[in-house]
Parts: C-alpha cells; structure tokens; sequence
C-alpha cells in the first residue's frame, strides 16, 4: 500500500502496521521499528485502502491489525504491548472477531 506524507508518497507493507490512529483531518500510522508516519487522510479512507479480513476497526480514533491484538478487556485492547481504547459500539465485533481468530 502507498500513504503519501511528508510530500512523499511511501510504500508501507500490511505486515508492518501496529496501529493507526485518527487525529483530526489525518492519520498516524504507526509501524514496527519505532516508525510513523502522518498523512492526510480520514479513518474511513484508510478503511478502503485496507484489507477488512485483516485490519478491525476498534475505536472511532483506531484501526488495529486482527493479528497483532493480544487481549481483550472490557473498555482496552492489547496491542504488540501497547493498551488502545475499545469503543463501546464497537466491542461486540472485536470479541466476536478475536475469538473467531484464536
């Protein structure tokens, strides 16, 4: 996939993904390897670009690879170690989905 930031258009691979989170009008993607990138771009954007099998939305503020969730509390999410908030709108599908995985 290609995230144009900086004034540079970046190839960013699935695998590499963490999490992404919303900041108003843009995205903060952040990958493996202490990388981030920011760009212009909406949740719902993102959300087209990517592979729905493979990425849950899990919060309004964020998108989560299903494969790098490691637990799943009532109102936090584990991610490669980092805790994300869990929507309440949004719990039902992430459980649903994280037992389906395991």
């Amino acid at each position: 996939m290609f995230i144009k930031a900086k004034k540079k258009l970046h190839k960013i691979l699935l695998a590499e993904i963490i999490y992404i989170e919303a900041m108003d009008d843009y995205i903060q993607i952040k990958l493996t390897g202490e990388k981030t990138l920011v760009a212009r771009m909406t949740m719902k954007g993102i959300m087209d670009e990517l592979d729905l099998k493979q990425f849950i939305r899990v919060h309004r503020s964020f998108i989560v690879p299903l494969k790098n969730i490691q637990a799943v509390g009532t109102k936090r999410i584990n991610v490669n170690g980092v805790e994300i908030a869990l929507g309440k709108h949004y719990s039902a599908n992430v459980i649903k989905k994280f037992k389906k995985g395991s």
